[in-house]
């Protein structure tokens, strides 16, 4: 069995992403096998994870800043819908961490 290395995380252009969509598709439609993705699945939920961590801890100032200019409707507003966000990006994250190796069967729980 092929050993499988999870690569360094690249970041692209908005046309290597057009262009990885377009390649996929056209396997999709095909019927080609592109393989288990799950290793990359787990890799971009770590990373989704730390980027809302970050976006976290940024956020917080926003907020303070926005009270101490008497803005509280606003601060209550944005904290509601950063509070949401985060932890969206935080259930996506968990999701992609459980998501199963190749050899694996995915059961959805309920």
């Amino acid at each position: 069995m092929a050993e499988i290395h999870v690569l360094p995380t690249r970041f692209y252009g908005s046309d290597q992403i057009a262009r990885l969509c377009a390649d996929l598709t056209q396997a999709f439609e095909t019927g080609t096998d592109t393989g288990s993705r799950a290793h990359h699945i787990r890799a971009d939920g770590e990373r989704l994870l730390a980027l809302s961590q970050q976006l976290e801890r940024v956020v917080e100032p926003l907020l303070q800043g926005l009270a101490h200019r008497g803005l509280r409707e606003e601060r209550a507003n944005a904290e509601v819908a950063m509070r949401a966000l985060i932890d969206a990006a935080a259930a996506l994250a968990a999701g992609a961490k459980r998501f199963p190796a190749a050899e694996e069967s995915w059961v959805a729980s309920g």
